[in-house]
């Protein structure tokens, strides 16, 4: 039995693998979903990078000696998954159409300028995707329809600023790494995917937008599956 531990990006909740994480546990497979503490409802006591990092350590830290762990990174998530890398109990991360940051870069730095205006910087420490439903969908899931993305908007919560602008701190990582790469992203452009993705043991394309483990649950439990 492998134990997966899947941890969500920007402004999402665990909530965002539901269904990939029943796939998994219908196999047989432990799933362990992170709920990383720079996202929330409210601006008050959102962590930072080093909050989320902590908070995965600890996470591992309790899966009873478990060293079979395949850790899943969508989005955002890779940079703390990435801060965890020397963790002992990881055989495998996969990021999924994730950010993955070399020593000091942060978000701010490795994210290419967008067209859309379609985040929301605000003055309380916080970055929130925009209210304009249309620009949401087209960044995030294009590849949705209006009425199956109301739901996944209406669960966005807000992001701290402060963790787009950490500096990774990455330590040295002796395990195997799959990038899963988005082709109809537009939040994180293809060329940025390509470019983080050169680093990775395993390359894997999906015809998917942004929010893939919501609208292709299926191929995306199919890519994790393949690695048990």
């Amino acid at each position: 039995m492998t134990t997966f531990v899947l941890v969500h990006g920007a402004w999402c909740t665990g909530d965002i693998w539901a269904e990939v994480a029943a796939t998994l546990r219908t196999n047989g497979h432990r799933v362990e979903v992170a709920e990383l503490p720079s996202t929330g409802p409210r601006p008050d006591g959102l962590g930072d990078l080093a909050a989320d990092a902590a908070h995965l350590r600890d996470l591992l830290d309790d899966l009873d000696d478990v060293n079979d762990v395949v850790l899943v990174a969508h989005s955002y998530g890779g940079f703390p998954v990435t801060e965890v890398a020397d963790h002992p109990a990881i055989r495998h991360t996969v990021y999924l159409a994730a950010f993955w940051p070399k020593a000091t870069e942060s978000l701010l730095q490795i994210r290419s300028a967008h067209p859309e205006a379609w985040l929301d910087v605000r003055d309380d420490g916080t970055i929130a995707v925009t209210d304009d439903e249309a620009i949401a969908r087209a960044v995030l899931a294009a590849d949705l329809s209006p009425e199956e993305f109301a739901p996944l908007r209406k669960g966005l919560q807000l992001q701290s600023a402060a963790s787009f602008a950490a500096g990774a701190t990455p330590p040295a990582r002796d395990h195997g790494t799959t990038y899963v790469v988005c082709l109809q992203d537009r939040a994180i452009h293809l060329a940025d995917q390509r470019r983080m993705s050169a680093a990775a043991d395993r390359v894997v394309d999906l015809d998917a937008a942004h929010m893939a483990m919501v609208s292709e649950p299926g191929a995306v439990g199919s890519v994790l599956l393949d690695l048990v």
